[in-house]
């Protein structure tokens, strides 16, 4: 029994140690938790969505997210209750007040991963749909990679 509470007043004081360590590192267990954030950033939001918000950082209580052009950023600015949403969720408490959107212009994103696109894969799922359906039926006659199809594209998925 002696042994048991002293394994534990030592396991104690490693916690104690480390959450000192790192607070005098200039991190915290948010910090860590937010780390986290960012290298799961796809499977929080969706690859949808992901694709077209990037992870830019924190600033007080507001979610920085980047949009690679002006009609990404617009459709991040309607869905951005989402965001904030799914991210509070998955840190486990309101973290975030708001998320603010602004253009990437070369801003490396904090996922680490290279700008994901839409490609012609998106294009083909779309032409196999019945004639009558009016929802992504010009989305065939659009360059995949441009920003009108990726959007277009996200809005078809979405009905």
């Amino acid at each position: 029994m002696r042994y048991l509470k002293s394994a534990r007043y030592r396991s104690d004081n490693l916690q104690e140690a480390i959450t000192g360590l790192l607070a005098a590192m200039g991190g915290d267990p948010q910090k860590a938790k937010l780390a986290s954030l960012w290298q799961s950033w796809s499977e929080i939001l969706g690859e949808d969505l992901a694709s077209m918000a990037f992870p830019l950082g924190t600033e007080k209580n507001h979610l920085l997210v980047g949009a690679e052009d002006a009609l990404a950023m617009q459709e991040i600015q309607f869905q951005k209750d989402e965001i904030r949403e799914k991210v509070n969720v998955w840190l486990g408490n309101e973290y975030f007040e708001d998320v603010r959107i602004s253009l990437m212009f070369g801003q490396k994103a904090r996922d680490g991963l290279p700008a994901r696109q839409i490609g012609p894969e998106a294009v083909q799922s779309q032409e196999k749909q019945p004639e009558n359906v009016l929802h992504g039926t010009y989305l065939e006659n659009m360059d995949p990679n441009s920003a009108v199809a990726r959007a277009y594209a996200l809005y078809v998925a979405k009905k």
